[in-house]
């Protein structure tokens, strides 16, 4: 046996594994487990260190892998994690303040003879802080004011013991070489908050900002936080979903704009352009009465800090961006006055030469949605007119593209007005043609119209359904994949077929569902038929008043058990209704059969197939109809 060969048996004995229950072979480990092996291979490296007289016989333990045991049970989240992500911590600065090079003078351990490889991190307490923040939150949650308590003073104090190790230790000549380096880790740590999409991560991450700050003014701002570091704390607020999230940012704000004033606070923290511009998303975002406003006012203080002298606060494109949509999200009245305003601001500020404020194509299509919600579809078409104008006179901002088109298509569509939508997409097709590479339709544009004429209830929108797939598929067998139909899509012309009055619509809507069964066995999983494929056809037998209407509804409900897909109410009610419209003989008792099946489905845990009101009141009518004798009670 080699010598690595038995290196790895050794380790391997000494890394305890708990036993677990054997589920499958892809079994994965829980996040105690997790931890808990994580943990033990720390203890066999750090085992390693102590028992070597000389250098170890591989790498041993230092401050990565003691954060990564400790991150390891922060994110755990199971009883007890904090704690021990705390333990790991203390054993890490304990290690790391009793270290000292072998065969040193015995004078003791000095600190230039500490092990810097021991040394903790920003990130060695930025884990385990995280670990008992996010407790004294859930404990708070579940009402348990004693226990969310206790963790919170955990939380802060481990924020203590982090300003005692790095800032005020007695290796502070050491760590103060490295004060750029600090500020940077503490800006790590609050981006990784920020970007997880945890719901503390603001709370989280603003309390360790503040205690940064706190520091900073206890050692003549040498390590403390930088913009960045308040710019990244008010953008994890206006990510955030939080009702208080634009008085948080706007608090962070205002901390800054006060430290940057007091001149007898050695901090560089003048909010800059990045800053403002995440307090207008965060109102942008917030929906709160009044948001499109607020947004605006702070567009109004850049301005005017500008004129003052402040060009790094100017306001930008995608500052004004997020005003406009903000007044568009608002549903408030006279948003496209107000969109066009701002509009016409950025115009004259790019004119006065500030070429960051010049309008783009998301500026006009996000006008475009004003003109969309408040004046309606008409008057959007309009206004997507005078952009393709403008283009044509030379200004490129303006060039409609995929967006531009399907805020005009999706407006008709919504409107019930097909034809025009149809129009729309014909505009769209010719414009891509013509050049615009930026106009070029996909699926969805096409999917759009196909649920507008679906939705339009025509006699004929079957075949302009038709019709419209039929494009598709040219542009797909012309080498466009994108445009390659799927079930959506399908889906969409079945739809259309049912909704509309044609004769001849539930024959057809059944072609196309067999049509699509026949493409899915020959290979393509992309228009596999689903629930709605087939109870769209169901509904279309029973809307048609045919003869066969029933038989081929029942018939249909039956192939989807032989399609191994689980029939939903809509299934179930769409052929009950069939049957009941019918007035055939034993047509009720069909009926009643299928509710009972329903039923009996329902008791067996199939919460899909439910009856409901219609589906009572479907049964009633085909016996009110009969006039038969039959079960029903």
């Amino acid at each position: 046996m080699s010598t690595n060969q038995k290196k790895n048996k050794q380790l391997k004995k000494t890394i305890h594994v708990p036993k677990q229950k054997k589920k499958d072979h892809h079994h994965q480990h829980t996040a105690k487990e997790s931890a808990i092996i994580v943990e033990s291979i720390l203890n066999r490296l750090i085992q390693e260190k102590d028992s070597s007289s000389s250098s170890p016989r591989w790498a041993a333990a230092n401050a990565r892998t003691y954060n990564l045991a400790i991150k390891t049970w922060a994110n755990s989240g199971v009883g007890g994690s904090a704690q021990n992500a705390e333990n790991i911590l203390r054993r890490l600065i304990h290690s790391y303040e009793t270290s000292s090079s072998r065969g040193n003078d015995n004078k003791g351990p000095e600190k230039e003879f500490r092990d810097i490889s021991l040394r903790p991190d920003v990130f060695s307490f930025a884990h385990c802080y995280s670990a008992w923040y996010n407790l004294a939150m859930n404990e708070s949650e579940k009402n348990n004011a004693k226990a969310s308590s206790t963790a919170l003073r955990k939380a802060d104090s481990i924020l203590q013991l982090m300003a005692e190790s790095l800032i005020g230790s007695s290796d502070q000549a050491g760590i103060m070489k490295h004060h750029d380096k600090l500020t940077i880790d503490f800006n790590v740590a609050l981006d990784s908050w920020s970007k997880s999409g945890e719901r503390w991560a603001p709370h989280m991450a603003e309390r360790f900002l503040l205690f940064i700050e706190k520091t900073s003014d206890t050692n003549e701002g040498k390590i403390g936080p930088n913009v960045r570091s308040y710019n990244i704390v008010i953008n994890a607020w206006a990510k955030s979903r939080d009702r208080e999230a634009t008085n948080r940012a706007e608090f962070i704000l205002k901390r800054m704009e006060m430290r940057h004033r007091d001149k007898s606070i050695k901090s560089l923290v003048a909010p800059n352009r990045i800053t403002y511009s995440s307090i207008i998303s965060c109102w942008s975002n917030s929906g709160k009465k009044g948001a499109a406003r607020k947004a605006e006012e702070i567009i109004d203080r850049m301005i005017q800090l500008r004129k003052a002298g402040n060009k790094g606060v100017s306001p930008d494109t995608i500052s004004f961006n997020s005003v406009i949509n903000a007044w568009v999200k608002s549903g408030e009245k006279g948003i496209v006055a107000k969109s066009e305003s701002l509009l016409q601001r950025m115009e004259d500020l790019y004119k006065a030469g500030i070429a960051d404020a010049r309008p783009d194509i998301r500026t006009y299509n996000l006008v475009l949605s004003a003109w969309t919600k408040e004046k309606g579809a008409p008057a959007a078409e309009k206004f997507l007119k005078k952009m393709e104008n403008m283009n044509i006179a030379g200004n490129n901002s303006t060039k409609p593209n995929l967006v531009s088109f399907t805020t005009c298509i999706d407006a008709y569509a919504n409107n019930g007005e097909p034809k025009h939508a149809d129009r729309i997409l014909r505009w769209m097709e010719d414009s891509f043609r013509n050049g615009n590479i930026d106009a070029k339709p996909t699926a969805r544009s096409y999917t759009s119209v196909l649920n507008a004429w679906s939705a339009s209830g025509r006699r004929d929108s079957g075949q302009f359904a038709e019709k419209t797939l039929s494009r598709m598929e040219k542009l797909h067998e012309a080498g466009d994949e994108h445009m390659k139909p799927d079930t959506r899509t399908f889906n969409a012309l079945i739809n259309a077929y049912s909704n509309s009055k044609d004769r001849t619509a539930a024959m057809k809507a059944e072609q196309v569902l067999s049509r699509m069964k026949s493409l899915h066995s020959a290979g393509d999983p992309t228009v596999k038929p689903d629930v709605i494929s087939f109870s769209s056809t169901i509904n279309a037998w029973s809307k048609s008043g045919e003869k066969e209407a029933p038989h081929r509804a029942e018939a249909i409900l039956n192939e989807m058990k032989e399609a191994d897909i689980q029939p939903n109410s809509h299934s179930f009610n769409a052929a009950i209704a069939a049957w009941s419209r019918s007035g055939q003989k034993g047509a009720a008792q069909k009926a009643e059969e299928l509710l009972r099946k329903m039923e009996t489905l329902y008791d067996e845990g199939n919460n899909n197939v439910a009856p409901n009101v219609f589906t009572f009141t479907s049964v009633m009518n085909g016996w009110a109809k009969s006039g038969e004798r039959g079960s029903a009670q």
